[in-house]
């Protein structure tokens, strides 16, 4: 009898153990056979081993758990990727809960196109944090104007998204040459879709994200995000051989009044200052990224621990 899984749900984490048994026990509740799927968790080098956490679930989950030194989120995905057995990867964050029929969307879409990354939704599950609700408003904008992307690339977050292990493997999985959690989603959604592979979003295949923020947290967030964007946007200029770009202007016009469409009332308005800081703080870490590591040798050092990409 064949015991392999269908899916192998990805987990990377780092001193979040709350969190992580949250996503967990949601994975623990899902609606889909449990012999179809199994769960990777991979610690990206916690001060306290989840191990006790993990074992918790060792009734209700095919759980494994893998220990590496913290490296970053793409290492931590690609260490769990490295013990998955599943046809299909499935990768979320530890502060992620599925929803119930998350894995059989999936399932269908699979069905349709084995061959594609396949991008989930994201809700915001603090919808009263407001720092919380601004960073989704910008995810969901970023979404949104996929859908306008006719012939380019299109970009997804890495807490819901599933690929086909072979075609994973084929390009090398993440890059780990971003230290921070920014920017390595889209590096490899890019490195996918260059490699001529389909992408495909799927809306109900849905996690709610509980990812709080405070004012220092949420600039720190979009600070880094911002220094993981400019190595994202250098590297793809290397990739296209052709020059560093950025988005026009009128996608920065668009988000700006994204939340307006989306909030009515003072809320509204505190969502649009919010996503504006967020853009100060995201430009504010291109700069340093720019001033400190850009150059030959920096670039050099990305090619040195570039996995597998052609």
């Amino acid at each position: 009898m064949d015991t392999t899984p269908l899916f192998s749900v990805i987990v990377p984490t780092h001193d979040r153990p709350g969190r992580l048994a949250a996503c967990l026990e949601a994975l623990a509740s899902i609606d889909f056979s449990p012999e179809k799927f199994e769960v990777v968790v991979s610690d990206d080098g916690s001060p306290v081993s989840p191990a006790a956490v993990v074992a918790q679930f060792a009734d209700r989950l095919r759980v494994t758990l893998v220990h590496g030194p913290k490296a970053g989120p793409g290492a931590a995905r690609n260490r769990g990727a490295a013990r998955a057995l599943g046809r299909f990867f499935v990768f979320t964050d530890d502060d992620c809960a599925a929803e119930p029929d998350w894995l059989k969307v999936f399932e269908r879409c699979f069905a349709q196109r084995p061959d594609r990354l396949i991008a989930g939704g994201i809700v915001n599950d603090l919808p009263t944090n407001r720092y919380s609700t601004a960073t989704q408003l910008i995810v969901a904008y970023a979404y949104a104007n996929n859908a306008r992307r006719a012939t380019s690339t299109m970009f997804f977050n890495t807490c819901n998204l599933a690929v086909p292990a072979e075609q994973f493997r084929q390009i090398g999985g993440f890059s780990q040459a971003f230290p921070l959690a920014a920017g390595e989603d889209y590096d490899f959604c890019h490195r996918w879709q260059h490699a001529g592979l389909p992408a495909f979003y799927a809306p109900n295949a849905v996690v709610r994200h509980a990812h709080a923020l405070t004012l220092r947290s949420f600039c720190r967030q979009h600070f880094n995000y911002g220094r993981g964007l400019f190595l994202c946007r250098r590297r793809i200029a290397k990739r296209e051989q052709r020059s560093l770009r950025v988005e026009a202007p009128t996608f920065y016009w668009g988000l700006l009044r994204f939340p307006l469409q989306q909030t009515n009332g003072a809320g509204g308005w505190t969502s649009v200052l919010l996503v504006l800081g967020s853009q100060v703080a995201t430009f504010a870490g291109a700069v340093r990224e720019w001033l400190v590591s850009g150059g030959s040798d920096a670039a050099a050092h990305e090619s040195a621990v570039e996995g597998g990409e052609s």
